[in-house]
C-alpha cells in the first residue's frame, strides 16, 4: 500500500510542479490518463486515483470527450521562503585512488569551472570539498548546503550516505549504478566510437587500445574504460575493421612498462600490424615513449596515436590525435540540472550524456 501511495503521490506532486512553474498554464490540456501511464510507466489505477484528487481540489477538470483541462493553480510551498541570502551549492569530489595512486586534480578543477559559472549566473554561492573531508562533518554542518554536485573516484560506496541526507544531488562525470540520483557524464562510448572513426579516416586498419588495469572490482575507472573499448569494438564491426586489440597497464601512479611489457606490447604491434593506438587518458605518456621508442629501435611503421584529453597537460601535443572530454560543459550541465531538480523534486531520475569533440583544427 506505501509503494502505492508512494508512486501516487510522486505523480500527483510532478503534475501540480508543472501547474504551478507554469509549465502548464489555466486552460491548457493535459495527456490522457493512456498516455500518462505510458510517460510514467505507471498503472491506470495509479494515475485514475491521483487525478481524480486533483480534479476534487479543483486544479483539473474534466470536459466531456474533450478531455482534461488545467483549471486553478495549485498553492505549492516553498522550502527555501523561511531561508534568506543566496544558495549554497557544494561540489564534493572524492579522488582516492586504490593502492594511494594520485589523481589528476586538474580533472576537478575543469568541473568546478563549469559548476561556478552556472551558480554564479544564479546569483548564488559554489563551493568544493573534498569528499573524505565532506563525510568527517557533523549531521549540522552537511545540511548546511542547498545541494550537492559529486563525483570522483570512489564515488560509488561513498554516494549513499550522502543521498541519505535527501538534499538535491547530481552527479558529475562519473557513474552511480543501481541508484536514483541525477547524472551528467561524459559519453565515453561515443568517444571511442569518435577515436575509431578518427584512426580509421587517417588510414589506419588495425587498432589497439591502450587502458588501465586496477585490482579493486569496484574501482570506478574499469566501467569506464570498458565503455570506450566497446565504442572502439563497434565502430570497428560496423565498418569492416578487424576486432581492436585491448591490452591493459598495470595501474600505478605513472604508469610505465616493465621489460616483459615491453616486448609483448611490440610483438603485438607488429604481428596484428597495428597502425592506430587509442588511449584511455593523459597519464599513458611514459607507455606511449617507451613503445614508440622500442618501435623505433626496431624500425617498424610507427602507428598513429589518438587521445582521450581531459584538458590537463599529458598527451596534449600536435603530435597525438585529442579526442577532447569538455568537462567544463560537463560541470555546468550538471549544476543546470542540480537547479531542475530544484524546480521539481518530484520529477523522475535523469540521466544526460555530453558529447566528446575534436580539436576546431583538427577538424578540416
Amino acid at each position: 500500500m506505501n509503494a502505492y501511495r508512494n508512486k501516487k503521490e510522486k505523480f500527483k506532486e510532478s503534475l501540480l510542479f508543472q501547474i504551478a512553474s507554469g509549465n502548464l498554464k489555466l486552460g491548457d490540456r493535459i495527456p490522457s490518463e493512456r498516455s500518462f501511464c505510458k510517460l510514467n510507466h505507471l498503472s491506470r489505477v495509479t494515475v485514475r486515483n491521483a487525478l481524480a484528487e486533483l480534479e476534487r481540489e479543483k486544479i483539473i477538470e474534466k470536459r466531456d470527450r474533450r478531455g482534461i483541462f488545467v483549471c486553478g493553480k495549485p498553492e505549492i510551498k516553498n522550502p527555501r521562503a523561511a531561508k534568506a541570502g543566496p544558495r549554497k551549492i557544494l561540489y564534493i569530489f572524492f579522488p582516492s585512488q586504490p593502492e594511494g595512486i594520485e589523481v589528476n586534480t586538474g580533472v576537478f578543477g575543469s568541473l568546478f569551472r563549469g559548476i561556478d559559472k552556472y551558480v554564479n549566473m544564479q546569483q548564488d554561492i559554489a563551493m568544493l570539498l573534498q569528499g573524505e573531508s565532506f563525510l568527517r562533518c557533523s549531521e549540522e554542518d552537511k545540511r548546511r548546503y542547498d545541494g550537492f554536485i559529486v563525483g570522483g573516484i570512489s564515488l560509488q560506496t561513498c554516494l549513499p550516505e550522502i543521498l541519505k541526507l535527501n538534499i538535491p544531488t547530481v552527479v558529475a562525470a562519473s557513474f552511480a549504478w543501481g541508484m536514483e540520483v541525477d547524472i551528467v557524464s561524459i559519453d565515453f562510448h561515443e568517444g571511442g566510437y569518435v577515436a575509431a572513426k578518427k584512426l580509421d579516416l587517417e588510414g589506419c586498419r588495425n587498432l589497439l587500445f591502450l587502458g588501465i588495469e586496477y585490482e579493486h572490482d569496484n574501482f570506478i575507472l574499469q566501467p569506464l574504460m570498458e565503455e570506450k573499448y566497446r565504442g572502439i569494438s563497434d565502430y570497428c564491426l560496423m565498418n569492416n575493421l578487424e576486432k581492436p586489440i585491448l591490452y591493459n597497464v598495470r595501474g600505478t601512479r605513472y604508469p610505465t612498462l616493465d621489460q616483459a611489457a615491453r616486448r609483448k606490447l611490440v610483438r603485438i604491434v607488429k604481428t596484428r600490424k597495428i597502425d592506430g593506438i587509442i588511449c584511455s587518458g593523459n597519464n599513458l605518456r611514459q607507455v606511449i615513449d617507451c613503445l614508440k621508442s622500442e618501435i623505433l629501435k626496431r624500425k617498424y611503421p610507427l602507428p598513429k596515436i589518438a587521445v582521450f584529453n581531459d584538458g590537463t597537460e599529458g598527451m596534449s601535443g600536435k603530435e597525438f590525435i585529442q579526442i577532447y572530454k569538455d568537462l567544463e560543459l560537463c560541470g555546468f550541465c550538471a549544476a543546470e540540472m542540480l537547479y531542475e531538480r530544484f524546480s521539481n523534486p518530484y520529477v523522475n531520475t535523469i540521466k544526460k550524456l555530453i558529447p566528446v569533440k575534436l580539436p576546431v583544427q583538427q577538424e578540416s
